[in-house]
C-alpha cells in the first residue's frame, strides 16, 4: 500500500544526498512492487498543480502504469526517497517502432526508436520542491539509460514549465522544436541530445558552455520569435535564469 514505507535497501540506489533540511534522500530505481506509491505521487501531484498548470502532466491511470512498470528493456521509473516516502520519480520509456508514436508527439529525424530514451511524468511531492530534485533525475535518468545502451535522449515539456525545461538545458540536451502537442493541444518544446555529447555538456557551465559561436539571445517568453529561430535550424542551447534570456545557436539547416 502506499501509506506503507520504502524499504531501499531492496532496490538499486543511484546515488544519495541530503535534502536543504539536512535530511538524507535516495535516488533508487523503482520496481513494479511501488506501483502503489508511483500511482499515489502521481495523483498528488497533479491534486497540488494550479489550474494553469495542469497542462504540464497528462494523467495516468494505474493501469498505464502497472503496464509501463512491467515492460521490461529498462522501461520503469527513477526515484527519490526520504524518511521511506517517495518524494519525487520520472518514468523511463524505452521505444521501439511499434510504440514510439504514443511517447513523442515528434521523434527525432534518422534516429532510430531503439536509440532512444524518453523521460516523462515527473513528480515532486507537495512540501518538497526546491530541492533540485528535478535535476537530479535528469542527470540519473541520462546515466542510467545509457548504461542500459540507449544514444539519443529526447523529452516533450510544456512551453510554460520552465523549471523543468531548464532542468533539460542544464543537464545537457537542447531544446530543438517547437510544436502543438496531438496529444492534449498544449504547446510544447522537444528537448534532445545525443547521451555521450549531453553527459559531457552538463559538465561545463550552462551559458558560457557555447562561447564563441555566433548566436541569438531571445526572451523567454518570446514564443513566436523562438519558434521562427527554431524553424530556421536553431536550437535553444542554454538559460540565463536571471535575465529571463534564452541562447539560441544554429544547428542545422533551414526547416523547409
Amino acid at each position: 500500500m502506499q501509506n506503507s514505507s520504502i524499504d531501499t535497501a531492496k532496490l538499486t540506489v543511484l546515488d544519495a544526498g541530503l535534502l536543504q533540511n539536512a535530511v538524507p534522500y535516495e535516488i533508487v530505481l523503482l520496481g513494479p512492487e511501488q506501483l502503489d506509491h508511483i500511482h499515489a505521487l502521481h495523483a498528488a501531484t497533479i491534486d497540488s498543480l494550479k489550474p494553469d498548470e495542469k497542462v504540464y502532466m497528462l494523467p495516468k491511470s494505474r493501469e498505464y502504469l502497472d503496464h509501463h512498470m512491467h515492460k521490461g528493456d529498462g522501461n520503469g521509473a527513477i526515484g527519490i526517497v526520504s524518511g521511506g516516502r517517495l518524494v519525487a520519480q520520472i518514468l523511463v520509456y524505452h521505444p521501439t517502432a511499434s510504440d514510439i508514436d504514443g511517447i513523442l508527439a515528434q521523434p527525432p529525424a534518422g534516429v532510430a526508436p531503439e536509440e532512444i530514451t524518453v523521460l516523462g511524468g515527473a513528480c515532486v511531492a507537495p512540501g518538497y520542491r526546491g530541492n533540485g530534485f528535478m535535476n537530479l533525475l535528469v542527470n540519473n535518468w541520462l546515466d542510467y539509460s545509457a548504461r542500459c545502451g540507449r544514444t539519443h535522449a529526447v523529452a516533450d515539456i510544456d512551453v510554460h514549465n520552465t523549471a523543468s525545461w531548464a532542468a533539460f538545458i542544464r543537464a545537457g540536451l537542447s531544446l530543438e522544436s517547437m510544436m502543438t502537442d496531438p496529444r492534449d493541444g498544449g504547446t510544447i518544446y522537444t528537448a534532445h541530445e545525443q547521451l555521450d555529447k549531453a553527459r559531457v555538456l552538463r559538465l561545463t557551465p550552462e551559458f558560457n558552455r557555447h562561447s564563441g559561436a555566433a548566436g541569438a539571445e531571445i526572451a523567454g517568453n518570446d514564443l513566436p520569435r523562438q519558434k521562427e529561430l527554431m524553424d530556421s535550424g536553431y536550437n535553444a542551447v542554454a538559460w540565463d535564469r536571471q535575465r529571463q534570456i534564452l541562447l539560441m545557436k544554429q544547428i542545422r539547416p533551414s526547416l523547409p
